[in-house]
């Protein structure tokens, strides 16, 4: 569901920037990646061990998380761009 809603964004904003006006005159993301010199990204990955109290604690908050975050998402409008 987060891809296809990030997909959507990125659609129309390439078809807003496309039919703006105004889109002669705004920069491109590249040229201004191009012009600040952002390094490239890279990721690391640390595993932990945690005690079975640990555990329990942090799955418990991410079933939380889940739950209410797909609630909230399930009450936003329906985004398909038809």
């Amino acid at each position: 569901m987060f891809f296809t809603f990030a997909l959507f964004v990125q659609f129309r904003l390439k078809v807003y920037r496309r039919n703006n006006f105004f889109s002669q005159f705004l920069p491109k993301l590249q040229d201004v990646l191009d012009q600040i010199n952002i390094p490239l990204q890279t990721e690391e990955v640390h595993w932990l061990s945690f005690s079975p109290i640990e555990e329990h604690f942090y799955r418990r908050q991410h079933i939380e998380c889940s739950r209410e975050a797909a609630a909230k998402i399930r009450r936003m409008p329906n985004l398909d761009a038809r």
